[in-house]
C-alpha cells in the first residue's frame, strides 16, 4: 500500500522538513503546495538534498491558499491530479505544514491496512448545528473578500430573498462602502442555491481518501462542472467541497465513511482556527484513542518540546 502525503504550507520550513523526514519510509510519497503568496527559497533550501519522493510545487504551480478562499480546494486538487498520475493504489492523506504524527509510521500502515477501503473525513449533514446558522449561510450567500487577510470578507445573499434584509446583512453592506468597495455584481440577482443533484455536508478539510475514491472524485467533477464554479462563492468552500462528494459517492454505503484521523484542539467556541499545541498538552494527546494518527497544529518556534516527546513516544517502533 502506498501513503500518498499531500500537505499545504504557508510557514515554518524547517518544521514541515522535519514533518516530512518524520513520515518518510518505503512507499510513501509527498506532494507540496506552499502558499504563491510566500517566498518559495527558504523551503526550497528546507529541501535540497531531499528524496526524489519529495515533491515540492515550484513558482508558477503553486496555488495561493489565503484563509477560507477557494484557493485552497484548487491546491488540494492540483495535488491530488498529481497522485493520480502515478497510478500507484493506496491512501491520499491530506496534511497542513504544521501537522504531526501521533503514531509510528508502522502503526499509521498498519491502521490503513486494516480498512483499505475506507474514507476517513469528517463530515456532517447540513444544517448542522456544529456551525453557526446551521452553516447555511456558506451556501446560501457570496461571499467577497475585502482584502487577502485572514476573514477580512463579507458575505451577501440575492436582494430578492427577505435574509438581504436582516441588519447583519445591512451592517456588512455598510461595511464594504466604507472600505471603498461597492460591490455591484449582476450573479446578486439570483439567489444562491446549492447544486441540487447532492446533499451538502460540512466537516474539516483534513482527511484519508483512497487512491479509489479520489478517481471517482474527479469523475464527478467531470460531469458536474458548476459544481467547482458555484464554490468560488463559498465561505471555507474547502470544508464542504469533498465532503459532500464523498458522501454522495457513498450515499448508499455509508461503512466507506470513517471517523477523521486528524486531531484538532478548537478550544473556545466561535474561534476560526485550532489552538497550538504545546508541551503541556501531551498528557491529553497520549489519551487519544487510535484512531487518531495525526493532531494539529504545532508551532516549533514556540515550543518544539512537544514535537520531540511525540518522536520519543514512537522512536522504538520507528
Amino acid at each position: 500500500m502506498n501513503l500518498h502525503y499531500l500537505i499545504l504550507a504557508h510557514t515554518q520550513a524547517a518544521q514541515l522538513r522535519r514533518l516530512v523526514d518524520r513520515l518518510a519510509g518505503p512507499a510513501t510519497s509527498f506532494y507540496i503546495n506552499v502558499d504563491a503568496g510566500v517566498d518559495l527559497a527558504p523551503f526550497t533550501e528546507a529541501f535540497r538534498g531531499s528524496p526524489p519522493e519529495v515533491h515540492l510545487l515550484e513558482d508558477g504551480e503553486r496555488y495561493a491558499t489565503p484563509w477560507g478562499d477557494i484557493g485552497l480546494v484548487h491546491a488540494t486538487l492540483e495535488l491530488l491530479q498529481r497522485v493520480l498520475r502515478t497510478g500507484r493504489e493506496g491512501y491520499c492523506i491530506l496534511l497542513s505544514g504544521q501537522d504531526y504524527p501521533l503514531r509510528s509510521n508502522e502503526e499509521i500502515r498498519a491502521f490503513f491496512r486494516q480498512r483499505p477501503r475506507t474514507n476517513y473525513i469528517e463530515s456532517f449533514k447540513l444544517p448542522s448545528n456544529v456551525w453557526a446558522q446551521g452553516g447555511l449561510n456558506r451556501i446560501r450567500e457570496y461571499k467577497y473578500n475585502l482584502s487577502a487577510r485572514r476573514e477580512d470578507f463579507i458575505t451577501m445573499p440575492s436582494p430578492f430573498c427577505r435574509r438581504f434584509y436582516r441588519p447583519s446583512v445591512i451592517k456588512s453592506w455598510v461595511k464594504a462602502l466604507l472600505r471603498g468597495k461597492l460591490i455591484v455584481d449582476r450573479k446578486l440577482l439570483r439567489p444562491r442555491r446549492f447544486p441540487a443533484y447532492l446533499q451538502p455536508y460540512g466537516g474539516e478539510h483534513w482527511w484519508a481518501l483512497t487512491t479509489e475514491t479520489v478517481r471517482d472524485i474527479f469523475s464527478f467533477l467531470g460531469a458536474h462542472p458548476d459544481y467547482l464554479v458555484y464554490h468560488r462563492d463559498t465561505v471555507l468552500a474547502e470544508e464542504i467541497f469533498l465532503q459532500s462528494i464523498v458522501n454522495h459517492l457513498y450515499r448508499n454505503e455509508p461503512d466507506r465513511i470513517a471517523h477523521k484521523v486528524t486531531f484538532a484542539n478548537w478550544g473556545t467556541e466561535g474561534q476560526s482556527g485550532p489552538t497550538d499545541l504545546r508541551i503541556n498538552d501531551l498528557a491529553r494527546l497520549r489519551k487519544l484513542g487510535p484512531g487518531y494518527l495525526y493532531a494539529r497544529k504545532f508551532n516549533a518556534t514556540v515550543d518544539s518540546a512537544i514535537l520531540d516527546a511525540l518522536d520519543a513516544r514512537t522512536a522504538i517502533s520507528n
